[in-house]
């Protein structure tokens, strides 16, 4: 899955991504994880993450800021516990 824009990812996006058979799913980005740039004034955020969902599979993924599959799970948990905690999407 690539964002053959190189633009960073903004809310209902949509990202189409290829499953090792071949099929393809829509995921929209419904959440966007930003991180806090150390030593601006004032205060900085920059967006690290998408939380990317797929209604007809009730399946989330989570993405750089620009559509890039992060592999490592505990850095996925974390993203999604977070957005969870800071949404309503529950």
């Amino acid at each position: 899955m690539d964002n053959i824009d190189d633009k960073i990812l903004e809310l209902r996006d949509i990202l189409v991504v290829e499953d090792q058979h071949g099929k393809e799913s829509d995921f929209e980005v419904v959440g966007l994880v930003e991180e806090e740039i150390p030593n601006t004034e004032p205060c900085e955020f920059a967006v690290n993450y998408a939380v990317c969902y797929n209604e007809d599979k009730n399946d989330f993924i989570i993405t750089d800021a620009y559509g890039v599959l992060i592999d490592d799970e505990k850095v996925s948990l974390d993203v999604l516990d977070s957005y969870f905690d800071l949404s309503e999407f529950q």
